[in-house]
């Protein structure tokens, strides 16, 4: 499953902060237009009594309006500028208002300001300036509005809370926002001078500092943007600042000030009437905060942090060294919370009791994704339901663990309890994997009140220590955001998100920052020096810094696959505790090479290789080796929670090992020796005890392995013992404790370590067995199982005062391909047995294997309150008490090593059924759960073992169950057996269209090849395949008459789509598991009617090895009228050749459909048929919105250059999409461009190919850059492809829009007639003649062909060049027919169409005389009496000899440039051929022998240009 985190190369790849100054459609926020320059005006006079100050501070303020003037520190008496120009408006929904304002001092702190607009009849505002401390607050208190004027949103735009001057020494002013492209830092630093660009508008930022050398201030404010409004996101719009002139300075340059003002506040969103916090901001002054003997901006970073608003939970951050997130998906459970639980302890003495965060990623419903609109009331019960979470909750404190949930406020599944046609809009579809989520309605959302009551039933329902939020793919800014923040963090929840750019106000934790393989480079994590300074502690979502490095998270819980726990710790000791070390404390000075920290902590260096950490001057940490003080206490998270930071042991890791001293700081120089301790699996083990020399350690280490160190060996974090299985009804299910002490194992068995550092049981090679007194049950049913490996293992119960139940397996056939599930790639399979206690009291519940070789392995050890589903035949299932997973079938390979996309689905009526929002079928067939497969991978979905379904050998069975199937042959019904490791398909048959629950029914017999299996199997490609099923029921029909194939076959086709009228091959590959070699081989297919096939290779074999194998190739001939869906069918029919000898058969089947009609008429690419699946670079193709995110239907609307386009399709480079249009569209026309979603990022190049030819490729196009326009011809192509190529070395946010794209096909393309010509005139011909067919309007690289006609001569074929034309050299034979004729060309036109073309030729018999002349005929006056010359001529041309009644003859041949026959006509011609291909023939011409040689002149100089041209 891809990230949703996963999700994520994802959704919100391209969040820009941008500015953009426009509001959103309909909205009534702020206005646009940035403020201009203000008219300068002379410094305010100070009215009398208008100064207030406190014990430090002292503030003259304005008695015409809220503006400080100035301010003074008390001590120092050092001076900073408050406004210096007289605000006199106030800007309320937009329009600036001028206003009248009175004040009244109200004691020495405060004054209080009445604000009046002069144009909103009943409207003012309350407002007040007042000082504590260092700081002064301004705040308006009340504001009075009327139904007529009210007042949504408002703005003091030059209210200047502190100016600065370049006349000023050390003026500064330092801004930030969240940049996370790692490249682009999000901070600006304006050093004041004359120099310093004036500002024609504003600029605006989510944190401003003011500094001179005298004092420096930090601002902080509630401003807030409405929802849609452009300067919202990210909080970018918070403060607002501007570099205007400022006169001129003393040195006579331009002077240049610059004043820091807040953004806008919002105090009614658009379309609502409840209101907002009303409007505030601050501003904190301080001298030199870090007392470096200067005052810059991070002395008023230092001080902002007495104002902050900070981070919900941000005083948790520095203690979540450990972050993991266990994981259930779609139904499987594969991390019950208390095995989460009994994880946590572990993690606990592996680190010695390191705080933890563990993120929940499918607490509700499911598992992940499903239902997680769901903040309470839908635990997943599959999980242990809510009782068992708040269990783990509760348990986890003790050991030093807080936990997390994921919730979803973006999306919602039709299975949410919450769902409903107000909740979402059905048109707009969200992530689409397990379900199709739809996009929530977040204005009804919150202004419903839904969205505060579900944080409240989470917060009513979970225990305390469930203390952070993680919200999934939320993008929403501005008051949206806000109010979901504030409903968090009023509920007592810190925020986390998939986006770093997400909530930034409280956002603490940030999955894309931490996991690195999320997002690329250009969206990742917030690059900010400003930010991370003030709140380097308070947030884990910064980027790399070689001094302060940053959290990582490396997962084993299943979470996108991970499964590696040794991976897992290393990053703690690599990367997370030195990190978290460091956050401990605050950053009082960042410099290029060093940054100081309070507690005394320092770092120095230029990178993680060479830094050093040191405290109190003693070096803690050099490089990847330290040895770093930390505090013993229990660490505790939440509101109110107080952590004893006592400095009491250390933690020693070497990346290399090797031996090393250290000096001690002084908690610990003291000591005379100190205890050290090996951390491993079961927590400290005990190395010795190291002396302290002068105050120094020498510790060897090794590689990669960490330490504690602790002078007082009582001094512990952990509780002794981790009661391994508290409230499961089994001690130590996951086998965590060492020595299976809370087992009792006979025969060698043992824990055993994997090479991915998890824990397993591991009998012996003896015969061996592990075994416990469960903890008391109550009466009923109970599934008891665990997860078991390889061959033979029986599970054994034993219900007090009864017999016992068991079941045994003989091998492990069945992969494990839940990616969920750290087992994945393994053989492990859950073994259980459903067990009726009769009698309150404990069971006996035994593993056990007899004595062999293959090693046998346990793990997980469950015990779950079941109800048996009562059975006609040997098993019943229906799916509505299902306790783990989708028994009794498992994950088959389908997407391989996958997330699947088949859960139990629950009924939610109408939203899960047939006819909501244009469902064909149902989720749920029968009572409230079914069996639902969504849009699956290809391959096996989903299958039965012999762990689940044992099947005996020699014995027929009948399996039916009820399902409904959206479409035909896209999914078929599979059986076959297991042979070793490998699972052998024996049978297929397609599963047809069922709207409505249908029965389905089939029998197979079992054989002694291997377990026999069935189940599911996807075979089509098209979207919207769903499958349900339910009432399954498996009977046994006794002994069978037939024995099974031990073989496989498979069929593909080896086209995506087949080819009507053509020839298409299919390959057919038997595979025998048979014992022994077999005779009499032959696989024949099953075809439609009208179809033929002809095997290309041998299709039969006398006889085949054991283990033998044939491929046969099939050459299909499918009718021209074939259109639609079909399935085409293989059997291999065999006989063994040793006992039990017989005839044996394996069949399979394989859907085929063929190419879609080319379309007749203007037709969008949206609603074609594509040919095979499109390559995409970034989840699927889209069809009518922007790419999106892993799934199908997840993108939003196609943007380009601010314009919704309704058609089209959503591609990311690198993508190709292909379409059949049969040569009957003329052009492709489309908008292309990146999708405005991603703003400026992202890149790509467009091209257009028809039958593999290029005939469009744009420029590189990116993110906001206009959009382009393109008509493409298609010349004829049969076959369209739309291909997004790649364009720089960073792929990420190539959200590619082929917007509006469409085909132009209007009427049919009539084929061009061709226009062959000859290079001599066409009655000219003769036999021998040499002469030149030319024809253009050829589609490139075409064949043509020409005939000479009636009786057809073969003249030829040639290939046409690229511009279209076939040039065909032509010699006729000395035999060819006399008289007229025709050449006929055939070809392909341009078009792709065939084309013929005819021009007429007249073939003559040559002159038996011909003149042998060189000299061609010239004449101007034509002869009348046939002429009787033969005598040559002495030039290039024809005979000059003739003679006739009125002229002179010119019979001549054609020289060296050819043989033209003399001509006996009479009639001559005044000019001679000047085509030297087919030689010159002289024409009958009367001159004088002066006028010959002039003509022979002009005759040379035509044949010269003709050389030349």
């Amino acid at each position: 499953m891809p990230f949703r985190g996963r999700r994520r190369q994802s959704a919100l790849r391209g969040l820009s902060l941008a500015a953009t100054f426009c509001l959103a459609a309909g909205s009534s926020g702020i206005s646009g237009a940035l403020f201009a320059t203000p008219a300068q005006a002379d410094p305010l006079p100070t009215a009398a009594g208008l100064s207030i100050n406190s014990a430090n501070l002292t503030v003259e303020v304005s008695a015409d309006f809220p503006q400080a003037l100035s301010y003074t520190e008390t001590s120092s008496a050092k001076h900073l500028s408050g406004a210096r120009t007289l605000a006199s408006s106030i800007t309320i929904n937009g329009t600036d208002q001028p206003v009248k304002v009175s004040s009244q001092k109200a004691d020495a702190q405060t004054v209080n300001y009445l604000i009046t607009p002069n144009n909103l009849a009943g409207v003012s505002l309350d407002a007040q300036l007042r000082v504590e401390g260092m700081t002064l607050t301004f705040k308006i208190s009340k504001i009075k509005d009327t139904a007529e004027n009210r007042v949504n949103n408002l703005q003091i735009k030059n209210q200047d809370l502190v100016t600065v001057s370049s006349q000023e020494p050390g003026a500064t002013v330092a801004s930030a926002v969240v940049s996370v492209d790692r490249a682009v830092s999000g901070d600006t630093i304006t050093n004041l001078s004359s120099t310093t660009a004036l500002d024609p508008t504003a600029k605006r930022s989510m944190l401003a500092i003011a500094a001179t050398d005298q004092l420096a201030a930090g601002f902080e404010t509630n401003s807030l943007y409405d929802s849609g409004n452009t300067i919202g996101p990210s909080d970018q719009g918070k403060f607002w600042r501007q570099a205007l002139a400022d006169g001129t300075g003393a040195d006579g340059k331009p002077a240049v000030k610059m004043a820091v003002s807040s953004g806008a506040w919002l105090y009614r969103s658009a379309g609502s009437d409840q209101t907002e916090e009303l409007p505030w901001s601050k501003v904190v002054i301080s001298g030199d905060a870090n007392a470096d003997g200067k005052v810059d901006w991070q002395d008023g970073a230092i001080a902002y942090r007495s104002i902050e608003s900070k981070p919900a939970g941000g005083d948790d951050v520095k203690n979540r060294v450990v972050t993991h997130i266990p994981f259930n998906f779609a139904s499987q459970a594969t991390h019950p919370f208390l095995r989460t639980l009994d994880d946590v302890k572990h993690i606990a003495l592996a680190t010695d009791g390191l705080g933890q965060m563990a993120l929940e990623k499918g607490y509700t419903s499911e598992g992940h994704d499903s239902a997680n609109s769901d903040f309470g009331g839908n635990f997943n019960e599959r999980a242990g339901g809510l009782t068992d979470f708040n269990a783990m909750l509760s348990g986890g404190s003790a050991y030093g663990a807080t936990f997390g949930v994921h919730i979803n406020n973006t999306e919602a599944y039709p299975e949410a309890n919450s769902f409903s046609n107000d909740f979402v809009d059905p048109t707009k579809k969200g992530w689409n994997w397990l379900d199709q989520s739809f996009y929530i309605d977040q204005q009804r959302d919150i202004l419903s009140g839904s969205q505060q009551q579900r944080i409240d039933q989470l917060r009513s329902e979970a225990g305390p220590n469930l203390t952070m939020a993680y919200v999934d793919v939320y993008y929403e800014s501005g008051w949206k955001s806000y109010r979901l923040q504030k409903g968090l963090k009023d509920a007592g929840f810190s925020v986390a998100s998939e986006f770093a750019t997400a909530m930034p106000a409280n956002n603490t934790w940030s999955h894309w920052a931490n996991d690195e393989k999320h997002g690329g480079s250009n969206n990742i994590k917030a690059g900010t020096q400003i930010l991370r300074f003030v709140d380097n502690s308070q947030r884990d979502i910064w980027n790399p810094d070689p001094l302060l490095g940053t959290s990582h998270i490396v997962e084993w819980e299943g979470w996108t696959n991970q499964n590696d726990y040794n991976a897992f710790l290393k990053n703690i000791w690599g990367n997370n505790l030195p990190v978290k070390f460091l956050q401990q404390q605050q950053i009082t000075s960042w410099k290029s090479r060093s940054v100081d920290l309070t507690g005394g902590l320092k770092v120095t260096g230029t990178s993680l290789a060479d830094r050093v950490i040191s405290q109190q001057g003693v070096p803690v940490l050099k490089g990847s080796n330290y040895l770093l003080p930390w505090s013993a206490a229990p660490v505790s998270f939440g509101s109110g929670a107080v952590n004893d930071t006592t400095q009491n042991k250390l933690y020693h890791y070497s990346a290399d090992g090797g031996t090393s001293t250290w000096q001690l700081t002084p908690q610990f120089a003291t000591a005379s020796s100190l205890q050290i301790y090996k951390l491993t699996d079961y927590g400290r083990e005990l190395i010795g005890s190291v002396p302290v020399v002068n105050g120094s350690v020498t510790l060897t280490a090794e590689a990669n392995q960490a330490y504690v160190l602790v002078a007082d060996a009582s001094v512990t974090t952990v509780p002794a013992d981790p009661s391994y299985g508290a409230g499961s009804k089994v001690k130590d299910p996951g086998f965590n404790s060492a020595g299976l002490k809370d087992w009792n194992a006979t025969g060698g068995a043992a824990v055993e370590r994997t090479a991915q550092g998890l824990l397993v049981a591991k009998l012996g090679q003896g015969s061996s067995a592990i075994s416990q007194t469960l903890g008391s049950l109550d009466p009923g049913s109970y599934s008891i199982g665990a997860w078991v490996e390889i061959e033979p293992t029986t599970l054994t119960v034993t219900p007090a005062g009864g017999a016992p139940i068991s079941v045994t397996v003989d091998q492990s056939g069945a992969e494990n391909f839940v990616a969920s599930d750290e087992k994945r790639g393994t053989y492990f399979q859950r073994l259980r047995v459903l067990v009726d206690i009769a009698n309150a009291g404990a069971p006996q519940l035994s593993i056990s294997a007899p004595a062999g070789e293959a090693a046998v392995r346990i793990d997980d050890v469950r015990v779950v309150k079941a109800n048996k589903v009562p059975t006609t035949g040997i098993l019943s299932e229906n799916f509505e008490n299902t306790d783990q997973g989708w028994l009794p079938f498992i994950k088959g390979d389908a997407g391989g090593q996958t997330d699947p996309r088949t859960h139990i689905a629950k009924l939610n009526a109408p939203y899960t059924q047939k006819g909501w929002n244009g469902k064909t079928t149902s989720d749920v067939l029968d009572d409230t759960y079914s069996l639902h497969s969504h849009e699956e991978n290809q391959g096996l979905v989903y299958r039965t073992s012999n762990y689940t379904l044992p099947l005996q050998a020699g014995r027929q069975y009948r399996v039916s169950f009820d399902y409904q199937a959206s479409l035909a042959n896209q999914y078929t019904w599979v059986s076959g057996y297991d042979s070793g490791k490998n699972p052998v398909q024996t049978a297929s048959t397609a599963i047809p269209v069922a709207t409505d629950t249908t029965r389905w029914s089939q029998t197979l017999s079992a054989g002694s090849c291997g377990p026999a299996w069935v189940g599911l199997q996807r075979t089509g490609s098209s979207g919207g395949a769903e499958f349900s099923m339910d009432n399954l029921l498996v009977e046994d029909l006794g002994p069978s008459a037939e024995t099974p194939a031990c073989a496989s076959l498979s069929l593909t086709s080896g086209q995506d789509v087949i080819e009507q009228g053509q020839t298409n091959t299919f390959s057919a590959s038997f595979s025998s598991s048979e014992a022994q070699s077999i005779a009499g081989l032959s696989v024949a297919l099953d075809l439609p009617a009208g179809w033929t096939a002809s095997a290309a290779t041998p299709a039969t074999a006398a006889t085949l090895p054991a283990g033998g194998s044939l491929e046969t190739q099939w050459k299909v001939q499918v009718p021209a009228d074939a259109d639609g869906d079909y399935t085409i069918k293989a059997k291999a029919s065999y006989q063994t050749t040793v006992d039990p000898i017989g005839s044996r058969s394996a069949t399979t089947e394989t859907a085929v459909y063929t190419l879609p009609k080319p379309p007749t008429k203007d037709t969008y690419a949206s609603d074609m048929q594509w040919i095979g699946t499109p390559s995409n670079g970034w989840g699927p193709v889209e069809k009518d919105q922007a790419n999106g995110e892993q799934a199908q239907g997840d993108g939003p609307p196609l943007k380009l250059g601010g314009v919704t386009y309704p058609k089209g399709l959503g591609a990311h480079a690198a993508s190709s999409i292909r379409y059949y249009v049969g040569s009957q569209c003329s052009a492709f026309t489309a908008v292309i461009g990146i999708d405005d979603f991603q703003k400026l990022k992202g890149q790509a190049v467009f091209s257009v190919l028809g039958d593999g030819n290029s005939l469009y490729t744009s420029p590189v196009m990116k993110g906001g850059a206009a959009a382009q326009t393109i008509t493409v011809p298609l010349n004829g192509a049969k076959y369209v492809d739309l291909k997004v190529a790649i364009s720089g070395a960073n792929n990420g946010n190539a959200w590619s829009d082929w917007a509006n794209a469409k085909f132009l096909c209007s009427a049919p393309v009539a084929p061009i007639t061709l226009q062959p010509t000859l290079s001599v005139p066409t009655d000219s011909l003769q036999p021998g003649s040499a002469f030149t067919v030319r024809v253009d309007q050829l589609k490139s690289g075409s064949t043509a062909k020409a005939e000479l006609h009636s009786d057809p001569i073969d003249l030829g074929s040639v290939q046409a060049n690229n511009d279209g034309v076939a040039s065909f050299q032509v010699t006729l034979a000395q035999d060819a027919p006399l008289g007229n004729h025709q050449i006929v060309v055939t070809g392909t036109d341009k078009n792709g169409l065939a084309a013929t073309g005819t021009v007429d030729a007249q073939i003559k018999a040559a002159n038996p005389n011909p003149g042998t002349g060189s000299n061609p005929g010239t004449g101007s006056n034509p002869g009348t009496d046939p002429g009787t010359g033969s005598a040559g001529g002495n030039s290039s041309g024809g005979g000059a000899n003739g003679s006739g009644a009125n002229g002179t003859y010119v019979n001549g041949s054609g020289g060296s440039f050819g043989n033209g026959a003399g001509m006996d006509a009479k009639t001559g011609s005044n000019s001679a051929s000047s085509l030297a291909e087919t030689g010159f023939s002289g024409l009958v011409l009367p001159l004088g022998i002066g006028l010959m040689l002039l003509l022979i002149g002009a005759a040379a100089i035509i044949v010269r240009r003709h050389r030349h041209s």
